[in-house]
């Protein structure tokens, strides 16, 4: 599964930049978040419109899909269908 930059890029309204995005789940239940590793940012919604910092000394927020406190992220293997518009046609 690759992810369409420029589509991602579209969305946050932003000319591309350095950027290592990856599409991660909750260990727990699967629910899925946009991270971009360069800029320790955890995108909350597929609006990319609420975020989070990862780095240290900022709160990490409750999962979204199951409201655990202690939960972290591992990589998806495929999309869910409100990711959709961010993976690459035929990738």
């Amino acid at each position: 599964m690759q992810l369409d930059w420029d589509a991602i890029f579209s969305r946050l309204e932003e000319q591309p930049h350095d950027a290592d995005f990856q599409l991660m789940s909750c260990d727990r239940c699967g629910h899925q978040y946009l991270v971009d590793d360069e800029i320790l940012r955890l995108y909350l919604d597929p609006t990319l419109r609420e975020h989070a910092l990862m780095a240290q000394g900022y709160a990490w927020p409750r999962c979204r899909g199951c409201g655990a406190a202690d939960w972290d992220l591992v990589p998806a293997e495929t999309a869910a269908a409100d990711w959709s518009w961010a993976i690459k046609k035929g990738g």
